[in-house]
């Protein structure tokens, strides 16, 4: 299949997952916020918080095997799969321990009182605790069978993939409704979050044995022999894992650093307001992601091959579809965010007011400030996936070097300039303020002027294709989005389903009319008559020692 069939047919299966994930993700703050309130919804997502540093350290580790397990897929030889799998395994149950250690530090920490909770509702601070333990178990037995799961996305397994992936969702969602809902409905509040703990090491985990099995039964030579250790490769999966974990902890230290912050500076009810900030970029962020979803191994493939043209430029649509896909949807989400708040959350808030009047906020000066918070998340987050194929596509090629000595300095920007910013005007909108200045730094300087370095990516071409399209489409879709809104008031549930579908008709008429080279508008054609390849990027492994053909045409 052709690069862009590739990356357009993985999308489609992307983009299934995202809506489903995106579904799930707005029925749980909701559900949970109705359920147990503000200050229960604050818990979980200072415990989110919490544990977004040991999470950084995961997501690192698995882009690490990533690169390797891609490497050694690619060759089809189940010996050099075997060797390439027992040393991932031996680093990650390392990597495991040091995770459970890490956990109960952080635990430790809640124990002793460095978080603020309120004194008025017992066992709040045994119920964090808890929390974050059981977070620490469940990632560390993720952990221990990542080699087998990102083996599945390293084999361009994307639909398996996506899969799990809503699964794992899924199990989070219904764990939440059975506890608060069903189990523990009438409990008092910790007790309540200490059942949806320990739902975190029991009913939330069944996804990972069943990626485990599909790994072994789906990729020849994914076996562990205790014979088949590799110090060298062990060597090259630490490596990895050391510099992608850097730019790891600069990306994801911001959400850890500003919930102390917040949590600080102005208490708990403040936590669960800057997660649902967090919730709207991230929703921002993974709406990008769907066109990025297996650019890694398919960077590491090209690569492989020697195809190195293109690479450069499947690196300048990646531009050009990020900024196509996350700018127009950034634009909707301002004009139509206070209508979107009010019946997401405005509802819900009216039942725990005197949490927030506590805090000082009534429900008008919570929704606002939401709706602050998330424009400059919103900008941030657009500015990332401008240049996060670039940045994902150097790391598949082994070039995570040349931007990852950034992230130490990034981590210091960003905290560094929060913390002060809080202190000087009292307001948790200098969080993600420092998070925009810092994004500005690292992804258009550095990794951008790393790819132009290091493979040549012509930089004047590369913006002049992919930067007026993006724009061409933001200002026409602000045309129909600022008449609904002037004509809708108040959304209820049918009509922002209505003004989502139609706003969305015209988004993917435009995206397939502008943001679409006609050689890209050929291939979806082809995908949809069937000719171009399986569509959700499926593929059968090759037999032991066979070049998988589909890859390099």
């Amino acid at each position: 299949m052709r690069v862009s069939s590739r990356l357009l047919s993985n999308a489609a299966a992307n983009y299934i997952r995202l809506g489903m994930t995106f579904l799930l993700g707005v029925f749980f703050t909701w559900y949970v916020i109705g359920r147990i309130g503000m200050t229960g919804f604050g818990m979980i997502a200072l415990a989110m918080s919490m544990f977004s540093i040991p999470a950084s350290v995961d997501n690192a580790i698995r882009f690490g095997l990533l690169r390797e397990l891609s490497a050694a897929i690619a060759t089809g030889e189940a010996a050099r799969v075997r060797t390439s799998l027992t040393s991932a395994v031996a680093f990650c149950a390392l990597a495991a321990a040091l995770l459970g250690l890490a956990s109960a530090l952080i635990a430790a920490l809640a124990w002793l009182g460095l978080f603020s909770t309120p004194a008025d509702v017992p066992n709040l601070r045994l119920a964090l605790v808890v929390l974050l333990l059981a977070d620490g178990v469940s990632g560390s037995i993720r952990m221990l069978c990542a080699p087998y799961t990102q083996a599945l996305f390293a084999a361009q397994y994307i639909r398996l993939d996506n899969l799990l992936e809503v699964l794992r969702r899924v199990l989070y969602v219904l764990s939440a409704v059975a506890v608060f809902g069903f189990v523990l409905p009438e409990a008092p509040l910790a007790l309540q979050l200490i059942g949806f703990a320990l739902s975190r090491v029991t009913v939330q985990l069944p996804d990972v044995a069943l990626g485990c099995w599909l790994a072994r039964r789906r990729i020849p030579g994914l076996r562990f022999r205790r014979s088949a250790f590799d110090a060298a490769e062990f060597r090259s999966i630490r490596g990895t894992v050391w510099h992608s974990g850097q730019v790891s902890l600069l990306m994801d230290l911001h959400v850890f650093f500003i919930a102390i912050l917040i949590n600080f500076f102005f208490g708990l009810a403040y936590n669960g307001i800057w997660q649902i900030v967090v919730q709207l970029g991230g929703y921002l962020r993974r709406f990008s992601l769907g066109l990025l979803h297996g650019v890694e191994p398919l960077s590491t493939h090209l690569q492989q091959q020697g195809r190195d043209a293109a690479l450069i430029g499947l690196m300048k649509r990646t531009i050009r579809y990020q900024l196509g896909s996350t700018l127009p949807l950034a634009v909707c989400l301002v004009i139509f965010m206070h209508p979107i708040l009010n019946l997401w959350i405005g509802g819900r808030l009216e039942n725990w007011g005197q949490q927030l009047a506590q805090a000082g906020l009534d429900i008008r000066g919570a929704v606002n400030l939401i709706a602050i918070l998330a424009y400059v998340l919103l900008a941030a987050q657009v500015v990332r996936a401008s240049m996060y194929g670039v940045q994902r596509m150097l790391y598949g090629v082994g070039l995570v070097r040349s931007y990852s000595w950034f992230a130490k300095y990034g981590a210091l920007i960003s905290i560094g300039l929060a913390a002060l910013l809080m202190w000087l005007t009292g307001s948790p909108v200098a969080g993600p303020v420092a998070l925009l200045i810092t994004n500005l730094i690292f992804y258009p300087g550095i990794v951008l002027s790393a790819a132009v370095r290091e493979v040549d990516l012509p930089l004047a071409e590369s913006l002049a294709e992919s930067v007026p399209r993006p724009l061409i489409v933001a200002a026409l879709v602000c045309i129909p989005a600022v008449l609904a809104r002037l004509w809708v008031a108040e959304l209820t549930l049918v009509s922002l389903i209505g003004l989502a579908a139609g706003l969305g008709v015209v988004y993917a008429l435009l995206f397939y009319g502008v943001i679409l080279l006609p050689d890209e508008r050929a291939r979806i054609r082809e995908l949809l008559r069937g000719s171009g390849g399986r569509l959700g990027g499926e593929r059968e492994m090759p037999a032991d020692g066979a070049v998988d053909e589909t890859i390099i045409q």
